[in-house]
């Protein structure tokens, strides 16, 4: 009886340890805001273009913008207007296991060089794909940069960010959204159903330590999530990614690695954006008779 007695605080002290130290390693880096978006007006004007079922549309004062012809209201998917949209950078990375709890990480990240400020050279249309090029630049870098849309279905416009300068690591997708956008999905999580307001990161990370509070962590991660305004995206990349959705205006993805792969997806009901989803990613099998 006595040991046990011993025990149960040695045990207490231990998780108070355990917590203390997640809690100093638990540090999110802030949020990377949209630096300045700038065109050539001449080359890059209002217009709308057709790829497939969607419409591809750039609007003034600097945006892009998805719309589906089945319903031509709705912004399927959308950049702030007049910021930039593409973020590169360089960085030193690493994700360390901490030691009393295997399968628990912490990545730690060091930029070398950002480039956020964006040129659009050009628009151009072939078939059923549109190419936006241009350039983004930091302090002491520029890198060019191609974001193709292509249309891969009724219900599916693929989108593929591409860097020229394999040196540049990272690189981000930066568009709209709103303080009463939901977002669900990310595979099995546990802590939030609703995580606007969180970062959210692709990396599998478990043993249940963390949840509840950044980081989020989960043993079961799908890169895909839907809003309760019907927008629907998932990323096709395998490398390790973060979805940022700490500011209520945007949405900030970015992936280590490049090129960054997503699809944006159209459905009438949120019904309809899990079908669409599942038509890439697969369906469970039909349940015996």
């Amino acid at each position: 009886m006595k040991r046990r007695n011993l025990l149960l605080p040695a045990a207490l002290a231990g998780m108070v340890l355990l917590a203390a130290a997640l809690a100093r390693r638990r540090r999110e880096p802030p949020p990377h805001p949209s630096g300045a978006l700038a065109y050539n007006a001449t080359r890059v004007t209002p217009r709308t273009y057709a790829l497939g079922a969607f419409t591809v549309a750039w609007e003034e004062p600097g945006r892009l913008v998805v719309r589906h012809r089945a319903d031509p209201e709705r912004e399927l998917w959308a950049t702030l207007p007049g910021q930039s949209f593409v973020r590169a950078a360089r960085a030193a990375g690493a994700a360390r296991a901490f030691r009393q709890a295997g399968g628990f990480f912490f990545v730690e990240d060091r930029r070398l060089t950002t480039c956020a400020n964006q040129f659009v050279d050009s628009l151009t249309a072939e078939a059923d794909a549109l190419t936006v090029a241009g350039r983004v630049q930091g302090q002491l870098a520029e890198v060019r940069y191609s974001l193709v849309f292509t249309a891969l279905s009724e219900r599916q416009l693929g989108l593929t960010l591409t860097l020229a300068n394999w040196r540049f690591n990272r690189v981000s997708l930066t568009y709209a959204s709103n303080a009463e956008e939901q977002f669900f999905g990310f595979g099995e999580q546990l802590s939030s159903l609703d995580l606007k307001g969180k970062r959210v990161p692709i990396l599998v990370s478990e043993k249940g330590l963390g949840r509840g509070s950044q980081p989020l962590t989960t043993h079961a991660l799908a890169p895909f999530y839907l809003t309760s305004q019907r927008r629907a995206l998932c990323l096709e990349n395998t490398e390790s990614a973060v979805f940022d959705l700490r500011l209520a205006n945007q949405v900030q993805v970015e992936v280590w690695g490049a090129p960054l792969k997503a699809r944006i997806f159209y459905g009438a009901t949120p019904a309809d954006l899990v079908q669409a989803y599942t038509e890439y990613a697969g369906r469970m099998r039909p349940l015996p008779d």
